[in-house]
């Protein structure tokens, strides 16, 4: 679901081949359409096949480095959600922000382990 085409692109690459754009039909993404239902698990999926990825393909230090810039990030992710929690009139996009909280805290104790 996650990172497999960057996988493939660079196992690809390390052998020599070469990747091209062929622009021959279009197709519409609809951006979470498949993974809204279940956010949470599917972000920590998202994390976790990137860190794999750099676990498969990079040296240690790489990986720690990744481990910290994924840790930078969900911090900062749970610094502006809570600020957008408190500073929230509706009741909905309170509900949506806690939510969100819960993914970002969730990876980062999963993280915690890496």
């Amino acid at each position: 679901m996650y990172y497999e085409e960057v996988d493939l692109a660079y196992r690809l690459h390390q052998a020599g081949w070469e990747t091209h754009f062929t622009p021959v039909t279009d197709v519409t993404h609809l951006g979470g359409a498949s993974t809204r239902q279940q956010a949470g698990p599917m972000f920590s999926q998202q994390v976790a096949a990137a860190l794999q990825y750099f676990q498969r393909h990079h040296s240690p230090a790489r990986v720690v480095h990744a481990v910290m810039a994924f840790r930078f990030a969900m911090r900062g992710s749970v610094v502006a959600d809570s600020v957008r929690y408190r500073l929230a009139r509706c009741d909905d996009r309170k509900r949506e922000l806690a939510a969100r909280l819960k993914n970002w805290r969730r990876v980062l104790a999963e993280l915690r382990g890496s």
